[in-house]
């Protein structure tokens, strides 16, 4: 069985054990740039002086082309996304077509539209795979949130198995569209071998120049907005300077969080590095003391959240502070791994850091129910799953 799984921007081979492949091949992105449309040239005369006769239309032109300018532009930033997606599918759709697989894996809504049209065109199976709720996604605008969810709607229903990370999403979809409830596949990576992570202890602390006798907490993942790191940074004025904090990945916002970090003057105790190859993930993390979630719930999509990092915790076997959100409460005190907190009070989140460290036999105890939870969340077991629903369609 051929399976051709689609990601906004790849596509990828699955293999018969349920990996993924190197991606095929790269689509790229609508580039079009107003800038260059909207640009006015000269015309240098022989002597290297601008031509008179152009210069003056320009000065006649200037006023209402840098009007027209500004509104063209306005309206491509505005939409510059669906041109992105417009661009993606038609280059997707051709792709996927011309691979002829057996199931096309869609992930996420923003590529269901070429899986979808191919399967169609070859008689082939779709999967719907969601990793979100991704027409509450909260950076959406009125027209883009509008689309998706009346395309959801529509295709929804015409595919040939619908996925999805958590059982809360999956109820949502089921009360929005009337579907059959969802196979539920939690997206974990493969656990640590026993005796691996103290292989690899200090590997964290030695990139960020931290010492051992330091509590280290850890976050890794996209440095972007809504996910509390701000509240995250205020917390360590409330702490010791034995604690430090690693802020281990990329994002918008990594800049300014660096100035705040330096004004208040933890540049000593908070350290920034660069996201490490997904082999080496867990590597880093099991050398950490703490894993931190402080997501914001500012859409519904965000209080649903189950990210990716919560089972790279579980795995790299450290305890878990986290945002109380419904799907990481349900985990974090089901195996009694961890700590919760309000993401918007960095008092909270300090107290939650402070709660686990407090009590030596207590951070013991939390520190070994991680591999309890590693037991059942862990891509060994997941995968199965996963194959399990292709075999079925």
């Amino acid at each position: 069985i051929k399976i051709i799984a689609i990601f906004f921007g790849f596509c990828f081979n699955i293999t018969s054990k349920g990996e993924r492949q190197f991606p095929i091949i790269y689509l790229k992105k609508f580039e079009q740039s107003v800038k260059a449309l909207m640009k006015i040239q000269t015309t240098p005369s022989r002597t290297g002086r601008v031509n008179a006769k152009v210069s003056s239309k320009k000065n006649l032109l200037s006023f209402p082309a840098k009007i027209f300018k500004k509104i063209i532009k306005k309206v491509f930033q505005r939409h510059h996304r669906l041109n992105t997606y417009c661009s993606y599918w038609l280059k997707a759709k051709k792709l996927a077509e011309s691979l002829k697989a057996d199931i096309y894996h869609a992930h996420d809504l923003n590529t269901l539209i070429p899986a979808y049209w191919a399967a169609k065109k070859t008689h082939a199976k779709t999967v719907y795979d969601s990793h979100e709720l991704f027409t509450e996604i909260q950076t959406w605008g009125r027209i883009e949130r509008y689309f998706y969810r009346k395309l959801e709607a529509f295709i929804i229903k015409r595919v040939d198995k619908v996925i999805t990370i958590n059982n809360s999403i999956a109820g949502e979809l089921v009360e929005r569209y009337h579907i059959e409830y969802p196979q539920v596949i939690v997206n974990c990576p493969p656990p640590l071998k026993q005796g691996e992570a103290n292989a690899y202890d200090g590997v964290l602390r030695n990139a960020a120049g931290i010492s051992l006798d330091k509590r280290l907490v850890v976050y890794q993942g996209g440095v972007t907005q809504y996910r509390g790191l701000e509240e995250l940074i205020e917390a360590f004025t409330y702490l010791d300077e034995s604690f430090c904090l690693v802020f281990m990945g990329y994002g918008k916002i990594r800049d300014e969080l660096e100035v705040i970090v330096y004004s208040k003057g933890l540049n000593n105790r908070i350290k920034f590095l660069p996201a490490v190859p997904q082999k080496e993930l867990l590597k880093y993390t099991s050398s950490a003391d703490l894993g931190v979630i402080p997501y914001k719930p500012v859409s519904l999509n965000n209080y649903y959240t189950l990210p990716n990092k919560l089972f790279e915790y579980i795995n790299a076997g450290i305890p878990i502070i986290a945002s109380d959100l419904p799907e990481l409460r349900r985990i974090i005190k089901g195996y009694d791994i961890g700590y919760l907190f309000d993401p918007y009070k960095s008092e909270s989140i300090a107290d939650a850091i402070k709660y686990v460290f407090s009590d030596k036999e207590r951070y013991a105890a939390i520190k070994a129910n991680t591999s309890k939870a590693a037991g059942e969340y862990n891509w060994n077991k997941e995968s199965k799953k996963l194959l399990e629903c292709y075999s079925l369609l």
